[in-house]
């Protein structure tokens, strides 16, 4: 999906034709496969600016705070602001914006669960902006509230700004918008320890609250 308009010269193209590279053949299982969830390639202004975008951000198999992740793509959910300031139509958003990925495929047993993620634009301090949900081989579920300024925060960032409490910077850089401006971007991983290691777990779920900030996955691993 592009936005452009040969009528509209003051619109901005946004870049969305970015290829998503295939996973390796001997990428580790626990680093959990997202290539039918993603949607958008990292390559891509998948939000509403151009140049806004990771393709700074190193791909394939990184090693992150001292945890291998599998970097290849994003999945956006939607939020408030990023439909208020979205020029799709209403179809449009719901398909490229999902307010949940659903049954994301894990089978199998871990002690901790790192997420690599961030939102796109703000939400109060602990306002739950989403969550991921637990589904266990036993059928027990687990909800894994995403808290802002606690999971994780706004990508973009200034000299000064706050970082998560409870999670660790595990990636600085720029791109050509955020250099426009001064600002840099921050990727967040964020461990949550389980408390059935022993049981295994099926799927997870990736939900929106519809706050005003959208939560993005890049990668998640089981350790």
């Amino acid at each position: 999906m592009q936005t452009s308009d040969a009528n509209n010269p003051a619109k901005e193209i946004l870049k969305r034709d970015g290829l998503i590279p295939k996973r390796g053949s001997l990428v580790r299982p626990n680093l959990i496969d997202l290539s039918t969830y993603y949607t958008a390639a990292l390559d891509d202004d998948w939000l509403v600016t151009a140049g806004a975008n990771l393709q700074p951000l190193p791909k394939g198999v990184q090693t992150f705070v001292g945890v291998d992740f599998d970097v290849r793509g994003l999945i956006q959910l939607a939020g408030l602001n990023l439909y208020d300031e979205s020029e799709m139509d209403e179809a449009e958003k719901k398909a490229y914006y999902p307010i949940t990925v659903e049954n994301i495929k894990v089978q199998q047993k871990g002690q901790k669960i790192h997420f690599l993620h961030a939102s796109s634009w703000w939400a109060n301090e602990n306002e739950k902006i989403g969550e991921y949900v637990i589904h266990y081989e036993n059928g027990e579920i687990k909800n894994i509230p995403i808290l802002y300024l606690q999971s994780l925060r706004d990508w973009w960032t200034a000299p000064g700004d706050p970082t998560p409490k409870n999670a660790e910077v595990a990636w600085k850089g720029q791109n050509e918008a955020t250099k426009a401006v001064g600002s840099n971007i921050l990727i967040f991983k964020y461990t949550w320890l389980n408390p059935l290691p022993d049981t295994k777990i099926n799927t997870i779920d990736f939900v929106s609250t519809m706050t005003t900030a959208s939560p993005y996955l890049i990668a998640i691993t089981i350790e």
